[in-house]
C-alpha cells in the first residue's frame, strides 16, 4: 500500500512538473477501449484543503455493446491512507447502447478538512461490458487533482499583491523622502522666524516696561476722574430733586390740559353736527348715484340692440355718450353744493368756538392760541369739463381700435355721405378736416 502511495506521489511530481506557470485550466483525461467505448473525465489539477470542486465524467459508446455495470469512485490519498469521497453506481444492471450514446455525469466533489502531507485526489473507474463476446470487466485509475492548503493561483495572486504592494511602498518611500526634504527647508525657516520672534520678544518687553509706565499713569488719572464722579453724583442728586419739583408742575399743567381736552370734545360735538349735515348732503349724493345707475341700466339695454345694425348702434352711442355727459353735470353741481354747505357751516363752527374760546380765557385772565378746528371733509375735486351737445354744435366721439371714428348720422345726411363713399382729411389749423369727395 505504501509502495503504491509513492508511485501516485512520483506521478503527481512529474505532473506538476510538466504544467505551465497558469494552472487555471481544466484538466482532461479520457480512455478508449477498443474502439467500442470511450470514457472522459474533466476535473481541476489542483484544489485547496476543506474545499469543494465539480468535476464532469462522460462516457461515449463508439460501437454496439452492452454495459452490465458501470461505477465511479473518488478517494482522497495521503500518507496516512485513503478515505473515499465519492462513489456512484452509474450502471447497476444490463444495458445496451448504439453508437454514438452519451452519458454525461456532474458531480460536486468536497475535500475533507485534515491536516497530512501531499494529499491527492484519485478517481477510478470500474466498467463491466460485452468484450468478445462476453462481459469483461475494465478498471481505470485518473490522477485528477493535487490537495493543497493554498493552490497555485493563490500564491500567484499573492506574489503579485506583494509586488503592488512594494511598489506602493517605494512610491511612499520617495514621497516620504521629498516631504523630509521639504520639512528640513521649513525647519530651516522656522529656525529663521524663531530668531526674528526672540528679537521682536525683546522688542516687545522694553514696549511693556514702556505700557506699565503709563498704566501707573493712567491709574493717577483714574483715581482723580472717580473723585469727579462722586462730585459729579452729588450734582446729580440736585438734578433728581429739580426733577420732581417739575414733575409736580407737569400735574399742574396736566390738569390744565384735561380741562382744555374737555372744551375740546365740546367742539368735537359741534362738528359732529355739521358731520350729520354732510351726511345729509351725501344721501342727495346716493340719489343722484341712483338716477345715474338707472340710466347706465337703460344705456345697457340699448347696446343689446347695437348688434342690429351699424345706424342703430352709432344713434344709442350718442344717447349714451348725452346721459353720461348729464350725470357728471349733475353730480358735480351736487358737489360743488355739499361744500359750499360745509364750507359755510364749518365757518360758522370755527367763528363760534373762537368767539367761545376767547370768551373762556378772557374769564380766566389769560390769553392762550386755541388749536386749530378739526379738518373739513374732503371736497371732491370737478371731473374734466365736458364739451356742451347741442343741435348742430360739436360732438364727442370716442376713437375705437385702429384709429377709427364714427361720424354721427345727421352728420353724415347732411353731407350726403354713403357707405362705400370717399372723403379727404386734412389738417388745419390744429384741426382735422373732413370733406366728401365729389366725383
Amino acid at each position: 500500500m505504501y509502495g503504491m502511495v509513492r508511485v501516485i506521489h512520483l506521478c503527481i511530481l512529474l505532473s506538476l512538473a510538466l504544467l505551465p506557470l497558469s494552472v487555471s485550466a481544466d484538466g482532461f483525461s479520457s480512455i478508449v477501449d477498443n474502439g467500442r467505448v470511450k470514457f472522459s473525465l474533466h476535473y481541476p489539477p489542483e484544489v485547496r484543503i476543506g474545499s469543494c470542486f465539480t468535476t464532469t465524467f462522460q462516457t461515449t459508446v463508439l460501437g454496439s455493446i452492452d454495459i452490465v455495470k458501470l461505477r465511479l469512485t473518488i478517494t482522497f490519498v495521503s500518507e496516512a491512507g485513503s478515505q473515499t469521497i465519492l462513489t456512484d453506481t452509474i450502471i447497476s444492471s444490463t444495458t445496451s447502447f448504439s453508437p454514438g450514446d452519451t452519458i454525461n455525469k456532474v458531480y460536486s466533489v468536497c475535500v475533507p478538512q485534515r491536516a497530512v502531507r501531499d494529499p491527492v485526489i484519485v478517481a477510478a473507474l470500474f466498467s463491466n461490458y460485452t468484450r468478445s463476446s462476453a462481459a469483461e470487466p475494465l478498471t481505470h485509475n485518473w490522477l485528477i487533482a493535487v490537495a493543497r492548503d493554498r493552490t497555485y493561483d493563490e500564491i500567484l495572486r499573492d506574489l503579485n499583491e506583494a509586488r503592488d504592494t512594494i511598489n506602493s511602498l517605494q512610491s511612499t518611500i520617495n514621497s516620504l523622502r521629498a516631504e523630509i526634504s521639504s520639512l528640513r527647508e521649513r525647519t530651516d525657516t522656522l529656525n529663521r522666524e524663531l530668531a526674528r520672534l526672540e528679537t521682536l520678544l525683546a522688542t516687545s518687553q522694553d514696549a511693556y516696561s514702556r505700557l506699565k509706565s503709563d498704566y501707573d499713569k493712567l491709574t493717577v488719572e483714574y483715581q482723580a476722574l472717580n473723585e469727579k464722579y462722586l462730585r459729579t453724583l452729588g450734582d446729580l442728586q440736585a438734578l433728581q430733586s429739580r426733577y420732581d419739583e417739575l414733575s409736580r408742575e407737569n400735574s399742574a399743567l396736566y390738569d390744565r390740559y384735561q380741562q382744555l381736552l374737555s372744551d375740546y370734545n365740546s367742539l368735537s360735538s359741534d362738528f359732529t353736527s355739521l358731520k350729520a349735515s354732510y351726511s345729509q348732503l351725501q344721501t342727495i349724493y346716493s340719489e343722484l348715484r341712483s338716477r345715474h345707475d338707472a340710466a347706465t341700466m337703460q344705456i345697457g339695454q340699448l347696446q343689446q340692440q347695437l348688434d342690429d345694425t351699424r345706424r342703430s348702434y352709432d344713434l344709442l352711442q350718442l344717447s349714451y355718450n348725452s346721459l353720461s355727459q348729464e350725470n357728471i353735470l349733475n353730480r358735480n353741481i351736487a358737489y360743488a353744493q355739499a361744500a359750499g354747505l360745509v364750507a359755510v357751516g364749518s365757518v360758522a363752527a370755527t367763528a363760534y368756538l373762537v368767539r367761545r374760546r376767547q370768551r373762556s380765557y378772557s374769564e380766566a385772565g389769560k390769553t392762550v392760541t386755541p388749536p386749530p378746528p378739526p379738518p373739513p371733509p374732503p371736497t371732491p375735486e370737478p371731473g374734466p369739463a365736458v364739451p356742451t351737445v347741442a343741435e348742430g354744435g360739436p360732438r364727442v366721439q370716442k376713437i375705437l381700435a385702429g384709429r377709427r371714428v364714427t361720424i354721427p348720422s345727421e352728420y353724415a345726411k347732411l353731407l350726403e355721405l354713403r357707405e362705400g363713399g370717399s372723403i379727404t382729411v386734412e389738417v388745419r389749423d390744429g384741426s382735422l378736416v373732413i370733406k366728401p369727395l365729389r366725383d
